[in-house]
């Protein structure tokens, strides 16, 4: 059993039975940990920088593994959803791209439906916080368009 399962398996434990411990915020993987790590529901927000003023967005990042390859769905509630493709993790970073799609727009009474949106390629770049979140850009076309953070999204219990 590697290393990083053995302190897995060992915070798992710890968590369960420690008063308070499921809300303590992880802590940043360490150099060179596995992408394993990175697996599951994270949530934050994205920024957008307007001309004179700043739009923040709720988003939701599923990552998944299938075999060697990593993925996912990204989501921002209201708006379109995306896969998330070309995870690559490297010490304290994570890249990936997210094919987002936006949701059709209603159309006007009287009016032939819009066209179909066209999917964006939208790069983001982060790193891993000391606090266990990941803080980035998003980027399109190269530019930056968006700043985002994200923290793991607590496991919810059923009652």
């Amino acid at each position: 059993m590697s290393l990083l399962v053995r302190c897995a398996l060992a915070a798992a434990v710890v968590a369960a039975v420690s008063p308070g411990a499921a809300a303590a915020q992880p802590k940043a993987p360490e150099r060179g940990a596995s992408a394993l790590w990175l697996m599951g529901n994270w949530q934050g927000t994205a920024s957008v920088p307007l001309k004179d003023s700043t739009i923040t967005v709720p988003v939701l990042y599923t990552f998944t593994q299938t075999g060697s390859v990593m993925g996912g769905t990204a989501t921002v509630p209201g708006q379109g959803s995306g896969p998330i493709t070309n995870v690559v993790m490297s010490g304290n970073k994570v890249t990936f791209r997210v094919t987002a799609t936006s949701l059709p727009a209603k159309p006007a009474p009287g009016k032939p439906a819009p066209p179909p949106s066209t999917p964006k390629a939208l790069e983001h770049e982060g790193i891993f916080t000391g606090d266990g979140a990941i803080e980035g850009f998003v980027n399109l076309d190269k530019q930056p368009i968006a700043k985002f953070r994200i923290v793991p999204k607590p496991a919810t219990t059923k009652k």
